[in-house]
């Protein structure tokens, strides 16, 4: 039926049965990526460039991208890459694993690198990848996000390297939905998704709010 609520689906955590709710419907997401999408192929339009999408999360993300006005208007090259990290202490440094690499018939010198992420919180797995390229030869590293924390951020990314994004959300909300998951759940759910008992804790003012979704070094 139009207008009715979602049926709100139910997540474990740390073994307790909680409640998910919707934070951010479907279409005002796909707004804020439709003008992330928008901004991006405006500035990479006449460029090469190597669209790099990390797994899982960034999967309905990258593929609004690809299908959008950057996949069409931007001559592209698209890979995918699987990260996993392994941090020694809360403020590093550490190690970044790549479980999935860009193929090997595929160069990262002198590519303008656009990847593509779910959601940048502290930074940390970002920062190493991008610094990564950079060290690889890349032209210029962009990271494009469906969301960020930046309130958590605790590894600024390397001088030189964007960040654009759609929306902004506080750090004390656990996010889910659109590729993000809860235990490697939830990643087919449309919106954003928090544990009803987290929402009831934040103001709802604070929940989120877009972001600047501009691309600036």
């Amino acid at each position: 039926m139009a207008g009715s609520t979602p049926e709100r689906p139910i997540s474990v955590i740390n073994g307790e049965r909680v409640r998910l709710d919707l934070m951010m419907p479907h279409d005002e997401l796909q707004e804020g990526v439709g003008q992330v999408d928008r901004v991006s192929a405006a500035a990479f339009a006449g460029h090469s460039v190597l669209a790099i999408s990390i797994l899982k999360g960034a999967r309905p993300f990258a593929a609004a991208m690809l299908s959008g006005r950057f996949g069409a208007m931007v001559r592209h090259t698209h890979v995918e890459v699987q990260l996993s990290s392994r941090r020694n202490g809360m403020e590093g440094p550490g190690e970044l694993q790549i479980v999935q690499d860009i193929p090997e018939d595929v160069s990262v010198a002198g590519q303008h690198a656009f990847v593509m992420e779910d959601l940048v919180d502290s930074g940390y797995c970002m920062s190493l990848y991008a610094q990564k390229l950079l060290d690889q030869g890349a032209a210029s590293v962009t990271i494009a996000s469906a969301l960020n924390k930046p309130s958590a951020r605790k590894f600024e990314l390397p001088s030189g390297v964007a960040h654009i994004s759609a929306f902004d959300v506080h750090q004390d909300l656990w996010v889910t939905g659109y590729g993000m998951d809860i235990a490697d759940e939830h990643r087919e759910l449309k919106g954003i998704w928090v544990p009803e008992t987290q929402l009831a804790e934040v103001p709802v003012d604070q929940w989120y709010q877009p972001s600047a979704r501009q691309i600036a070094r």
